[in-house]
């Protein structure tokens, strides 16, 4: 079932985020040792930065998911979200009109969510009015509202439909599935129509 494949997903997610969150707090404070410095930020900062690296990852794999259900090629999908979260996105925080949604959307959740400010200090550099980001606690019901409507549509969407049908027995040519043997057709979009040696049809429709 999709639903099952989508918590497994869920669960790819949130076990790379977690290796993720393990790596770069080990690098930053195994760096931090080795030159004999010290971490500027508290240890209750660094955690929750790192949980939210985990849960981000977590919500994309889902969103990914998501949208790949809808656009069913996964070249389309890797090409619609690089594209929009890479240049759309961060293009829309800087043209008049569009930076009061932009804390809203899913980019720049994940920027509060992180405390990732380094595009509002570049924005600020060019002279140009930086967008303000949510609240971390805002950013997060933000983030996992994306998630909620990924997830929705994988399991609305469903990818693919099996139709069992079963060949005449006087149709079922040698050497193929013995007579009334169950024959799964996976259809695509549209109406699949298979044919019988018979002369005989059997139509799916999707």
């Amino acid at each position: 079932m999709l639903s099952a494949k989508l918590f497994v997903y869920a669960v790819a997610g949130a076990a790379y985020g977690l290796i993720l969150a393990t790596t770069e707090g080990l690098a930053l404070y195994g760096g931090a040792a080795v030159r004999g410095l010290t971490v500027g930020a508290e240890p209750a900062v660094v955690l929750r930065i790192l949980l939210s690296l985990m849960i981000t990852m977590t919500v994309y794999t889902v969103l990914g998911v998501g949208v790949g259900t809808v656009l069913r090629n996964q070249t389309a999908t890797l090409t619609v979200l690089g594209g929009y979260l890479y240049m759309v996105e961060h293009s829309l925080a800087i043209i008049p009109g569009f930076q009061q949604i932009y804390p809203f959307l899913s980019g720049s959740a994940t920027a509060s969510l992180t405390d990732f400010t380094l595009l509002s200090q570049a924005a600020v550099e060019l002279g140009i009015t930086a967008t303000p980001l949510l609240p971390p606690v805002i950013g997060a019901g933000v983030l996992a509202g994306y998630g909620i409507t990924a997830a929705a549509l994988a399991v609305l969407m469903p990818l693919r439909r099996q139709v069992t049908c079963s060949l005449p027995v006087a149709d079922t040519p040698s050497g193929d599935s013995p007579a009334g043997t169950p024959v799964p057709l996976h259809l695509g979009g549209g109406t699949g129509i298979a044919g019988d040696p018979g002369g005989g049809a059997v139509t799916g429709l999707q």
